[in-house]
């Protein structure tokens, strides 16, 4: 999965992007057969 939002906002959404990473119960229940990789770009 990957995120591009400007940096202007990367202060306010960094955390909540991390929370909804570990939270993501799609990404909980495959993460043992797949990789799955979380990407943030900041522009």
């Amino acid at each position: 999965m990957q995120v591009s939002a400007p940096a202007a906002i990367q202060d306010l959404i960094s955390k909540p992007l991390l929370k909804a990473e570990r939270g993501c119960i799609v990404h909980n229940s495959i993460r043992d057969a797949v990789t799955v990789r979380f990407t943030h770009e900041w522009r």
